[in-house]
């Protein structure tokens, strides 16, 4: 997940909620998008924001990407059957894993960038990942491995 979480009152007496890529400012943290993208949490996934536990290390039935001119979003609509196989994986990643990433450190094939925050040297990249996928910059190199528990994590290798 990004850093930084929003929500919205509704007229119907509801709330909105998505979360974003920030950069943290002092005690606060600040969109900074150079690409704005969101996460939407839908009916069924809101009752999980109590415990974070519950939305982290699961696979998800979510929509397809929306893209407007105000930026991308994906839904998350309900969690998926436990045996389930991701087709993508959703990661946040940030200058500490391999330096600021430049576009052309992206996997074309493998990572699609839901929405992006840098203010000079600090960056977070919130992520669509497929296996095998590469992501490089100026401290070093990774490929996003998976277990064979359907985590994934990012093997890094210095330059």
């Amino acid at each position: 997940m990004g850093s930084l979480w929003q929500t919205k009152d509704l007229p119907n007496g509801g709330t909105r909620v998505w979360n974003t890529t920030g950069i943290r400012d002092g005690c606060r943290v600040r969109s900074c998008a150079t690409l704005f993208g969101q996460l939407v949490f839908g009916p069924k996934a809101k009752p999980l924001l109590q415990d974070p536990s519950r939305i982290h290390g699961r696979n998800w039935m979510t929509s397809d990407i929306t893209q407007t001119s105000a930026g991308r979003s994906i839904r998350l609509a309900c969690p998926a059957a436990s045996d389930a196989m991701a087709d993508w994986h959703l990661h946040t990643v940030n200058e500490q894993l391999v330096g600021v990433v430049l576009q052309d450190g992206l996997d074309p094939d493998n990572i699609l960038v839901l929405s992006a925050s840098q203010r000079r040297q600090q960056q977070e990249l919130l992520l669509l990942v497929k296996p095998f996928a590469w992501l490089a910059g100026p401290t070093g190199s990774a490929i996003f491995e998976v277990t064979d528990r359907g985590s994934g994590c990012w093997n890094v290798r210095g330059r």
